[in-house]
């Protein structure tokens, strides 16, 4: 962004360089007063001492404003041509009598090694307002015995001053400023103002000088698309690639329309919209419904209906008016598919995979500020990518998932590194709910699974995902699982215990430092709770207390066995609940004494509950119903 400065900070460069002593500064809207001397040497501007001298300026009480159709001529961007209203307002409660003076030319203020410019400023004249009449224009002889560049005049330099003085300690002097019809770049605006005594003298008068450089209004510049997203961008020696419904982005300038505010991406039904701000996506001839929309990035959907073969992406401003601004279009093939896993960061080699618990597949505490755990033989993790293809049944372009549908393809097939997974091991392969163009890969990792760090990858008709993606396994660890828990039970150092709590199996382990912690199940080890002197298990319906040797003992743990698992058709009373597993996260459907239904992962956390009635369930996979007597039926399960 060009910087621009404004008034106040010219002004206060040029008092510095004009080694101003006691008596000159800053005064109110971004003046510098001057005391007895004239700056002609370092400006060509008149500016009014080589008449009135004498008084000492009052910084404190003085005000001295300069605005261009009502805003702070600071903040004023010229547009060649146009006409304007420029108002000065001066207030001096010392002096009785007030003049002013304007002038504008081309080119930046003067200065010791600034080339002075004369080009004109543009045309001033009194504005057609009562008070335009204490105003009058001229043009040419403003300065007295000036050398070169300028000369003796500066005819192109037009100015502004009073028609008569103003007899009052404030007043205001409106005049219509015509651009010039070119853009000519910086116009310096200055503006003189005399604070007189009222002695009917030049002596005694106090003298402001506010100083502007005013820059003309960059023309509109078109949408430039730079690069494009990772999901497009292929090889360099490849046309870059995305399939129908696929996440993609392009990156760039000018994207927005200047000073627009945010746009929504959604529109009235709930869909992706195709115009933001104004702004929209083309490939080919399709509207791409839009994801994120910045003025440098836009991430957008492949229209479903955009055709295979040969396309191009294309940005355009101001869409639907009757001047668009389009991008130059960028060059692109649209495939049945092009699969791509969405990666947790930037590096190449990214973390892909998510544990149960949402945990990242990757070494333990290798993420700041995440949950990191590798994945063992058997676990089944979760994954996130695009451009898998199309669901069946379809979703319409921009329409957000409301539920699991598979993919259409049926010749997924998944490599852990040379290993290819069997069919029975993706357990699911599409939409993933509340979304729209992102598909989730739910998968079991093989028994003899090596340890490692292993690229993954997917292949749909004969198209292989990028490498880079990779899913980190640890070893398999053969061991005597912990006994049961009862109450009484002292664990030691190392020691543990499992049971089943009201929230579900857990353990109950002490590590060899003596801190205690409930962990999931065998297969989700993630601890819910950990404590050194003292652990609450209050929710978990269990209690733990410390001994002073070090060693915990287990004085509570729930009476009852832990809920029944979810089955379509099961009725769920006042008080129940059941267990299930949706997306891959131990979950349980409860309903309170007063009937209310809940939907709970408490390893997430994660908690929904019914309104008016309504436990909506559908982006779950699952449905429950109320039924007239306050209880709930399980209709249908992931």
């Amino acid at each position: 962004m060009k910087c621009i400065r404004t008034g106040i900070k010219a002004s206060l460069a040029l008092a510095g360089l004009l080694g101003l002593a006691d008596g000159a500064g800053a005064a109110s809207g971004g003046g510098i007063a001057f005391r007895g001397i004239d700056p002609v040497d370092l400006f060509p501007e008149q500016t009014c001492t080589q008449c009135h001298v004498g008084g000492t300026p009052d910084m404190a009480s003085v005000t001295l404003e300069a605005k261009v159709n009502g805003m702070p001529a600071s903040q004023y961007r010229y547009s060649p041509g146009e006409t304007v209203s420029l108002i000065v307002e001066f207030s001096d409660p010392n002096a009785n009598r007030l003049g002013f003076l304007v002038t504008a030319r081309s080119g930046p203020p003067a200065g010791p090694d600034t080339e002075v410019r004369c080009g004109h400023g543009g045309v001033m004249a009194p504005a057609e307002t009562p008070a335009g009449a204490t105003v009058k224009q001229r043009s040419g002889a403003i300065l007295r015995n000036k050398p070169a560049p300028c000369g003796d005049l500066l005819e192109n330099v037009w100015w502004a001053t009073h028609n008569r003085p103003t007899e009052a300690s404030s007043g205001s002097w409106e005049m219509s400023w015509t651009l010039p019809a070119e853009d000519v770049g910086p116009i310096t605006l200055v503006v003189m103002a005399n604070g007189a005594n009222g002695n009917r003298q030049t002596s005694g008068d106090k003298i402001y000088r506010l100083l502007h450089t005013v820059e003309s209004v960059a023309p509109p510049q078109p949408p430039e698309i730079s690069g494009l997203g990772d999901v497009l961008a292929g090889p360099a020696d490849m046309m870059a690639q995305g399939a129908p419904g696929a996440i993609a982005s392009v990156t760039g300038e000018h994207f927005e329309e200047p000073g627009a505010a945010p746009a929504s991406t959604l529109d009235e039904a709930g869909r992706l919209a195709t115009v933001a701000g104004g702004t929209c996506v083309e490939v080919g001839s399709a509207r791409a419904p839009l994801v994120q929309l910045t003025s440098e990035r836009i991430t957008f959907l492949i229209p479903s209906d955009a055709g295979l073969g040969n396309s191009t992406v294309k940005v355009i401003r101001r869409c639907d008016t009757a001047e668009p601004m389009p991008s130059q279009p960028v060059a692109i093939q649209i495939v049945a598919a092009r699969p791509a896993f969405l990666q947790f960061s930037d590096d190449d080699s990214g973390l892909t995979a998510l544990r149960r618990n949402l945990a990242l597949v990757a070494p333990a505490a290798s993420v700041e500020g995440r949950r990191t755990r590798p994945a063992m033989p058997g676990d089944e993790v979760v994954l996130f990518g695009t451009g898998f293809g199309p669901v069946a049944p379809p979703y319409a372009s921009g329409e957000i998932a409301t539920e699991l549908r598979p993919l259409a393809a049926e010749d997924l097939r998944v490599m852990l590194g040379e290993m290819e997974l069997d069919a029975a091991s993706v357990h699911y392969a599409g939409a993933a709910p509340d979304f729209a163009g992102l598909q989730q890969l739910t998968l079991r990792l093989p028994e003899n699974a090596p340890p490692g760090s292993h690229d993954l990858a997917v292949l749909l008709g004969g198209v292989r995902s990028p490498g880079g993606p990779k899913i980190e396994v640890a070893e398999a660890v053969s061991a005597m699982p912990p006994g049961e828990c009862i109450v009484d039970l002292m664990l030691g150092p190392a020691d543990s215990c499992t049971a089943t709590f009201t929230t579900g199996m857990g353990i109950l382990e002490v590590d060899t430092d003596g801190k205690a912690c409930v962990l999931g199940s065998d297969d989700d080890l993630e601890p819910w709770r950990c404590g050194v002197d003292a652990l609450d298990l209050s929710e978990h319906g269990a209690e733990i207390g410390r001994n002073e040797d070090g060693t915990w003992t287990i004085t509570v743990l729930p009476e009852e066995e832990g809920p029944p698992a979810c089955e379509v058709g099961l009725k769920i009373s006042p008080g129940g609940s059941c267990r299930t597993v949706v997306l891959g996260i131990e979950a349980f459907l409860e309903v309170s004494d007063e009937g209310i239904a809940c939907a709970k992962a408490p390893s997430v956390p994660f908690s929904l509950c019914e309104t008016d009635g309504v436990l909506d369930l559908t982006g779950f996979g699952a449905d429950i119903q109320k039924n007239d007597d306050g209880s709930w039926s399980v209709k249908r399960l992931p």
